[in-house]
């Protein structure tokens, strides 16, 4: 919550296509949508299971798993130095049946 009379700051970016393709390495930190996800650090990548989809209705849970949608790169400036490079990265759910189910991004 802000205080009254306190503005916030947002920031919005539109999706284009990269001047230098080579800016989309992980070395960059990229902001991308589609495509393979560019990991920081790739000798450390999530297992598996954490990729899956856990919506699912009467105790059942999906298991697909989950496809790569986009990464944003949001560092942390006023934190600890080792969260400053932070990028989010979103999977979802590629089946109809799960679009909108807590658990399927």
């Amino acid at each position: 919550e802000s205080d009254e009379g306190e503005e916030e700051e947002w920031r919005l970016g539109f999706v284009e296509e990269p001047r230098i393709p080579a800016a989309l390495r992980p070395e960059f930190f990229p902001s991308k949508v589609g495509g393979a996800p560019a990991w920081l650090d790739p000798a450390r990548l999530p297992a598996d299971l954490r990729c899956a989809c856990y919506s699912g209705s009467g105790g059942s849970v999906c298991g697909r798993p989950l496809v790569f949608l986009l990464q944003i790169y949001a560092p942390v400036l006023d934190g600890p130095p080792e969260a400053f490079h932070r990028t989010l990265f979103v999977f979802a759910c590629a089946y109809a049946g799960c679009a909108g189910k807590q658990g399927s991004v």
